[in-house]
């Protein structure tokens, strides 16, 4: 089951998206800071580190190992499995480090007050407030002045294309050493995996009360029906996985670099090492994954092996992201 139709759960429908046109994701670099010595983060994390604060925005990111997994899910192995989690394969990759919450409404808010744009139009980055003051419609204000409607800083941006998701990482890739980038659905589900091969990281099963944010009235398999809250939580509410990382499982859908291949697992280079399926951050957008399931839905849309999907444009207050960074080649001193 794709996404269309998903997103309506809960009664809360989609934002509306921009329709003229203006300047594209593409163009960002032209009027973004350039990658000087000035605009520079003067540090990167050591290779011995295993925690790294990103300067500008504060945004934790933790050292995952490099190593092997079984990706995806066999027939019969899981409660609602989907076909396009087959074949489970072996997939490698390298190590990297991966943001430790979702992207929050303050750091994204910095980075549109920063940067001095106004959303594009053709290719808009985020859905703004409407008349409704609806909680999901968080962002407030214009450019160079947008704000966070009070109490929502703390939560993760939603209502973010794919291409905005895209520009905030190209943005912080000039401000610091190294390069950030949108998580690949192989990075993804390792980090959601934690080194486990049960559904959840949890687990067989998961709580809506105690481990993450989810519609508890539609429970995975057959766990009694729980809380379902009304909006996206504080990011680092529930508990982290082993590898430190928090809300893979909930919370909001998160944006992944891949384009959206139902028979992808099949092809040969779903098997490669660090494999991606058209990640160029310059690609027209089309469909494009998700991963992690939302505060608004179903308990089996939360398992580390589910695959989802969503227009490149697509404006949901069920969707985020959070980033990967690679530093420098050699950042042992700390320094690029």
């Amino acid at each position: 089951m794709r996404l269309v139709g998903i997103l309506l759960w809960g009664g809360l429908g989609l934002l509306p998206a921009f329709t003229a046109s203006a300047l594209a994701t593409s163009n960002f670099q032209e009027s973004a800071p350039r990658k000087t010595s000035s605009t520079l983060a003067p540090t990167s994390p050591r290779s011995a580190d295993k925690n790294w604060i990103e300067p500008t925005t504060g945004m934790g990111f933790v050292s995952l190992p490099g190593g092997c997994f079984a990706m995806g899910s066999a027939p019969y192995s899981e409660a609602g499995r989907e076909d396009d989690e087959q074949p489970v394969h072996e997939v490698c990759l390298d190590p990297f480090w991966m943001g430790q919450h979702e992207v929050t409404n303050s750091q994204f808010i910095l980075f549109l007050n920063l940067i001095g744009r106004k959303n594009p139009k053709d290719k808009p980055w985020f859905a703004t407030l409407g008349k409704k003051r609806d909680v999901q419609h968080h962002i407030i204000g214009g450019m160079g002045r947008f704000g966070v409607i009070s109490g929502q800083e703390g939560g993760p941006m939603t209502d973010v294309s794919w291409h905005g998701a895209q520009a905030f990482a190209q943005w912080l890739s000039q401000r610091n050493p190294g390069t950030f980038h949108l998580p690949s659905e192989a990075q993804w589900e390792y980090a959601c995996r934690g080194g486990s091969t049960t559904p959840f990281h949890f687990g067989k099963t998961i709580s809506a009360q105690t481990q993450a944010n989810f519609n508890g009235q539609h429970p995975y398999d057959n766990a009694p029906k729980e809380i379902q809250r009304p909006s996206p939580t504080p990011v680092g509410s529930f508990p982290a996985n082993t590898f430190g990382l928090h809300d893979l499982h909930g919370n909001v859908w998160e944006w992944l670099g891949d384009r959206y291949d139902e028979g992808f697992y099949g092809q040969e280079v779903a098997t490669q090492k660090n494999p991606c399926n058209d990640c160029d951050e310059t690609s027209a957008g089309g469909s494009r994954v998700i991963r992690g399931g939302s505060w608004k839905g179903i308990g089996r849309w939360l398992r580390c092996a589910n695959r989802n999907s969503a227009h490149a444009g697509e404006h949901d207050n069920g969707i985020g992201f959070r980033l990967v960074y690679q530093p420098p080649a050699d950042s042992s001193s700390g320094r690029r």
